[in-house]
């Protein structure tokens, strides 16, 4: 009865509040909601919302799936299935050159196995019967993938090591990946000595080489993403459909000669200077999709949960259609938006951008060079600070506290006057709950830290990997005149039923064939 009288002040006091305070935060309207059962936290867990329990289940789902699946590429698997394909002797619809460099940056001695994940989502996460099935058997299962893509992954640990754990050892060995160890190329890379080192330096320089890598391709395109991510299974038809050939369809609409590229139209144009391929808000509502907040978790969370195809037919909703568009970012002043950072989350922060790679070449790249020098200059004041005892000394912080976190997005946008865009929902999908260079919150990533290692709750709840067959277990049953539900024999006849007369005495519904 006590409980019930607190809980019932604890609701008028909560409405009462709400309505004073509708134009307040998110994440400072938490405290106004209540969630039965949440938070949970006990040795095992630390879910401050149902959402946030939700997609940790989905992260993990990838994580032992990935896990399960590495262990599946035997060579045998491999050399069938996923042989470089000979440009000359192409196969199948997929004939055309390629077209993207991808760059991942990885940390193999991450103790979870993000890319595991990644590169399991990128190979379609196949099993070995449903290849002959589900494919045609004269083109192998990795033609797609390796027809249009150059997959590049960029060890920023410092030197090459064995990484046998977690399978990691049988990821940086496939025969269709390349391994850049950037260690080996730059100082900066693995060493967090005082002398010449910060974190966001070191960000500045992985960024860098990664850029590089893609401009030595030669490919048109350049995707430079992090390992904590994941591909739905649609990811190189959607990439083509909905992002690469609207932009490469604008240049070719608005090419002044023929000599002039698609990145000079793009840059002339002024149409975009990088597209987010990952983006936790949602257009719609024009709002953050954060997950681990209680106000979102009660009353958006399920509205914008990417459902699969069974839960869909459950609800009498159509089928589930890979389906994305691309929104323009407005870039904000980074006091405009009261301390919630929604200027910053309408990027992507840095998880997954394509860019053009002659764009790479004349704006990405010069700019981190201009970036790493000023970020040079800082390190070597604070070295002097320290020599002559002036630590003391607060100096002028450039660009806006820019030294703390490095947001490439926004500030290319900014260095190019050209607008950004973001995909919705997420082409690509960011997991990394447990990511430990997680810088990003209000500034302070301690804001985030959970007892079980859990850094952050950014992700997109709408995206979907696959969303399977339009089937629910009913369409097994039928019903009979007396109210009966059985299991009907006949369920993948269109016509016949065991719940018919006509076909009530049939041998499969007797269970006799």
């Amino acid at each position: 009865m006590l409980r019930r009288q607190q809980l019932d002040r604890f609701k008028k006091a909560t409405q009462t509040q709400h309505l004073s305070s509708s134009s307040s935060s998110l994440s400072s309207s938490s405290s106004l909601y209540y969630e039965p059962n949440y938070p949970k936290r006990t040795r095992l867990h630390d879910f401050p919302t149902r959402a946030s329990e939700k997609e940790m289940a989905k992260h993990d789902r990838y994580m032992i799936h990935s896990l399960l699946y590495t262990e599946m590429l035997t060579e045998e698997y491999l050399h069938r299935h996923w042989k470089v394909p000979d440009p000359r002797n192409r196969v199948g619809p997929w004939k055309f050159d390629r077209k993207v460099c991808i760059a991942v940056r990885i940390r193999p001695q991450r103790e979870i196995p993000y890319i595991n994940a990644l590169i399991m989502t990128l190979m379609g996460a196949h099993v070995e019967g449903e290849i002959s099935t589900s494919l045609n058997k004269r083109v192998a299962a990795g033609n797609r993938l390796l027809s249009y893509v150059d997959l590049n992954l960029v060890n920023v640990d410092g030197t090459v090591k064995e990484h046998d754990h977690n399978g990691k050892g049988k990821i940086l060995n496939l025969n269709f990946v390349k391994v850049h160890n950037i260690g080996d190329r730059n100082r900066y890379v693995g060493d967090n000595s005082r002398n010449y080192y910060s974190k966001r330096l070191e960000n500045i320089v992985q960024m860098l080489e990664s850029a590089r890598i893609c401009v030595e391709s030669n490919l048109p395109w350049c995707l430079l993403m992090e390992e904590y991510t994941v591909v739905s299974i649609d990811f190189l038809n959607s990439l083509k459909r909905y992002v690469i050939a609207p932009l490469e369809s604008f240049a070719a609409s608005h090419r002044m000669d023929k000599t002039e590229s698609d990145g000079e139209v793009f840059s002339r144009m002024k149409k975009m200077s990088v597209i987010s391929l990952f983006s936790a808000y949602n257009t719609k509502t024009a709002s953050v999709m954060r997950v681990h907040n209680v106000e979102y978790s009660k009353n958006q969370y399920e509205k914008d949960r990417g459902k699969i195809n069974s839960e869909l037919k459950a609800m009498d909703l159509d089928e589930y259609d890979f389906q994305y568009a691309m929104y323009p970012i407005v870039e904000e002043p980074s006091n405009s938006s009261n301390g919630k950072n929604d200027h910053l989350v309408q990027g992507g922060l840095d998880t997954a951008m394509l860019f053009h790679t002659s764009m790479v070449e004349s704006d990405l790249i010069p700019m981190l060079k201009r970036m790493k020098r000023k970020e040079e200059r800082r390190i070597a004041m604070e070295q002097i600070k320290g020599i002559f005892g002036l630590d003391n000394l607060q100096g002028k912080e450039e660009d806006g506290g820019a030294t703390r976190f490095l947001d490439v997005e926004r500030e290319l946008s900014l260095f190019t006057g050209i607008k950004r865009y973001r995909v919705e929902p997420s082409l690509v999908n960011r997991i990394g709950f447990y990511d430990e260079d997680f810088q990003w919150h209000n500034g302070n990533s301690k804001d985030m830290k959970s007892n079980l290692g859990i850094t952050n709750w950014l992700t997109d709840p709408r995206f979907v990997f696959e969303p399977g067959d339009y089937y629910e277990g009913i369409d097994e049953y039928c019903e009979l005149d007396n109210g009966t539900w059985i299991w009907d024999a006949l369920h993948n006849h269109r016509v016949k039923s065991c719940c018919d007369e006509m076909y009530a005495t049939h041998k499969r519904c007797l269970g006799e064939e």
